[in-house]
């Protein structure tokens, strides 16, 4: 225990030497748009001390609720389906039976993540990404009454560690907490004779306590033996040399997320956020927005100048006010020092395009685009140009959000479901496969809008084309036009037919047609045939009386 105690230590005490050449960018970033996402310090927990000091013009601080809402409604939006289970090997998905049931996997996953505080806590995911490049959540799968539990670690809570791939496999926080909800959380059997005694005291279920999370790889992990946990979780008192261990247990997936908005190779946190980016600006519009308070305090109250025997006469500078005067003595009265005369004008025109700098940064103008007024004045071609060139921009972001939250989120979500029987019998023809993560979200779609308009232009081309030359048409594979399509718009299984169930289709079509043309011909030949008979009818009598009349 003593050299597990030491190993976890060493851990620490890594993650926490990674992180020092980025706190202080961070502390900047937070005061300047959102002091009461940070907590360096154990002693920031349940203080309503921290102030917006920091903070003139709050244009910052609003763009960053702007990204929040825009990626939270974008990318994982409660109202709306944003993740789909496929096959990775296509062609076992071609039946409708398999379709189906991918479809109520999938919406099982959703139930599950609407009933648990997820959609909660995404929102300061983003926004904490957005501010400082780096964000993370506490997932446990083993909440007793929503299946899945999310705890979001604010800015500064927290130390993680990469392995040589970049991916996170280490994290480290300590919490200050009373020792009421110590023992709450991990009962009396494991604390120390010191946190015993105090609870046992009158006052000391109140007190504060320091406690110590650590997740580390399990060195010991067998692969072969199913009680055998790939991660290592443990809870402890920190008490100087001698850590009393309050709790430890294991995970098959590493319960910690974290974004990264950006990464440089060999980094561990993120970089390049809209927070990062626009800070200059942030910084730049204060002092401006100052000044320009400055100068209007001026303008509207300027400091004044006036005779020496005035200084022992009441006098008010309140409008409509009045004051006597010796007129022998103070003919001029009270008067400006100097001429204030403030380029009000410049000012704002300065802070307006820090604030448009900074609106760009956290993509507010994307978001917002199509609710702009403007937009009645564009075509819908120019709408949708607009649209996607903004989109790229994001492109390399939501990759991340694939990468480094929402494809661990879902594979954490399918496991919880499998060991609880929450996800029915597979079809045997699927029984046993891969499935494949999708992501079918407003900003997903976006991302895959070029794809869709290369589709209508080729349709538009060959229906152009066909009038030249109508042998164009077989190029075109009409039937995977359609799927591309609703592939890339997200559309219910449902809602588009199987290879086998159309071709069944068109087969009995085809059927019908053919015994419809059976019929029209029979009848054809049937009226014929009575048409004939019909004829030489008439001819028998016509012969019949000529010869009649021969004779």
């Amino acid at each position: 225990m003593d050299e597990k105690r030491r190993r976890y230590r060493r851990f620490a005490s890594a993650m926490k030497t990674t992180r020092e050449t980025f706190e202080p960018h961070w502390r900047e970033l937070t005061e300047f748009i959102q002091p009461y996402r940070a907590q360096f310090d154990r002693t920031d927990v349940n203080k309503g001390t921290k102030k917006y000091t920091k903070i003139i013009n709050s244009t910052a601080s609003l763009a960053l609720r702007s990204i929040m809402a825009g990626m939270m409604g974008g990318v994982t939006s409660p109202s709306r389906q944003w993740l789909r289970l496929s096959l990775q090997d296509f062609t076992l998905a071609e039946g409708g039976e398999e379709k189906i049931w991918l479809e109520d996997v999938t919406k099982r996953m959703g139930t599950l993540l609407s009933r648990s505080n997820l959609y909660n806590v995404l929102p300061n995911v983003y926004g904490d990404a957005a501010m400082v490049g780096t964000s993370a959540i506490f997932v446990d799968d083993e909440d007793a009454d929503d299946v899945l539990r999310s705890y979001s670690l604010p800015v500064g809570s927290y130390f993680i560690m990469c392995d040589a791939r970049g991916k996170v496999n280490g994290f480290y926080r300590e919490m200050t907490l009373t020792l009421r909800k110590v023992v709450e959380q991990f009962g009396t059997e494991n604390l120390s004779r010191t946190l015993k005694d105090k609870w046992e005291s009158e006052n000391g279920k109140d007190q504060e306590v320091t406690i110590c999370h650590i997740v580390v790889p399990n060195d010991e992990y067998n692969s072969q033996s199913k009680f055998s946990k790939k991660y290592t979780s443990v809870y402890y008192e920190s008490s100087g040399n001698n850590d009393v261990m309050l709790r430890e247990k294991g995970y098959d997936y590493f319960p910690v997320l974290c974004l990264r908005w950006n990464m440089n190779t060999g980094d561990t946190y993120g970089t390049d956020c809209p927070g990062m980016a626009a800070l200059g600006d942030i910084k730049a519009l204060q002092k401006m927005e100052k000044h320009k308070a400055q100068a209007i305090e001026k303008l509207v109250n300027p400091p004044m100048t006036g005779p020496e025997s005035l200084k022992r006469t009441a006098l008010s500078v309140v409008a409509g006010a009045m004051t006597y005067a010796d007129e022998r003595n103070d003919q001029k009265g009270l008067r400006p020092i100097y001429e204030v005369s403030p380029h009000i004008m410049e000012l704002s025109n300065g802070i307006r395009e820090h604030e448009l700098r900074i609106k760009r940064a956290f993509y507010e103008d994307l978001f917002l685009m199509m609710v702009t007024s403007d937009r009645r004045e564009m075509t819908a071609r120019e709408v949708d140009e607009r649209h996607e060139e903004k989109m790229w921009m994001l492109g390399s972001v939501l990759e991340r959000i694939n990468t480094d939250l929402l494809s661990p989120l879902v594979e954490i979500v399918f496991n919880a479901m499998l060991k609880r029987d929450l996800i029915p019998s597979a079809p045997e023809s699927i029984a046993g496969a891969n499935l494949n993560i999708e992501f079918v979200s407003i900003l997903h779609h976006a991302q895959k809008a070029g794809s869709l308009a290369g589709i209508e232009r080729l349709l538009t081309f060959a229906t152009n084309t066909m009038q030249l030359d109508p042998e164009v048409v077989d190029k075109l594979d009409r039937d995977q036009m359609v799927d591309e399509y609703a592939e890339i718009l997200g559309s219910p299984p449902r809602a588009i037919r199987s290879d086998a169930q159309v071709a069944e289709i068109r087969s009995q079509r085809r059927q019908a047609q053919a015994a419809q043309h059976q019929m029209q011909s029979m009848q054809q030949q049937t009226e014929m045939m009575k048409n004939v008979a019909s004829a030489t009818t008439g001819d028998n009598e016509v012969t019949k009386a000529l010869g009649e009349g021969r004779t």
